[in-house]
């Protein structure tokens, strides 16, 4: 049973099985079943989606994935690395954002390809496409500026200017208020 759930695409000995059959399968296997309920969350995926696949309820399957500790650490293991592959997929997409090359759309006589024969890069960053042949790119600037935020490169600074005293905070005098009067 090495490559029952590998790549958990190929669950076709499964879909005419009784439940009971499915779920016996599953928590037999259990070092093969935790592996890839974890791969698959890890990488972006749900385990709602694999218990789906599989033809197995989701509740029966969590519950036995949190009757045991060790089970459950690696759950949350995987949904922590679930965020940071979200967080990673997401600055990719940026930076394919912000790097585009629009001259991809076009051939060697500036007609415009067909859709199909773009770079992919190229295709994720239109937003639109009119009957015209208008291309119409998501923001460039936007795209730097966002992945400049996120690397910190850009910080925006807020300089404070008076003097405030400890008997200013103390005596309760307002910045800016002289307290002689």
């Amino acid at each position: 049973m090495a490559c029952l759930f590998f790549g958990y695409a190929d669950t076709s000995h499964m879909n005419n099985r009784p439940l009971h059959e499915k779920l016996k399968t599953l928590f037999d296997n259990e070092e093969e079943t935790v592996d890839t309920i974890c791969s698959a969350i890890a990488g972006g995926g749900t385990a709602v989606d694999l218990c789906k696949l599989w033809g197995v309820p989701y509740g029966t399957v969590m519950n036995w994935m949190r009757k045991d500790r060790t089970r459950t650490r690696r759950h949350t293991e995987a949904i922590n690395d679930r965020g940071d592959w979200i967080v990673e997929s997401v600055l990719e997409e940026l930076r394919k954002m912000a790097m585009v090359d629009v001259r991809g759309c076009y051939d060697a006589d500036s007609k415009l390809l067909p859709v199909k024969e773009w770079p992919e890069d190229l295709a994720r960053s239109v937003a639109s496409v009119d009957k015209k042949g208008t291309v119409k790119f998501h923001s460039k600037l936007k795209a730097i500026e966002l992945l400049g935020k996120n690397l910190d490169i850009f910080r925006e600074r807020l300089e404070v200017t008076g003097r405030v005293t400890l008997e200013d905070i103390v005596g309760g005098t307002s910045v800016g208020e002289d307290s002689d009067s």
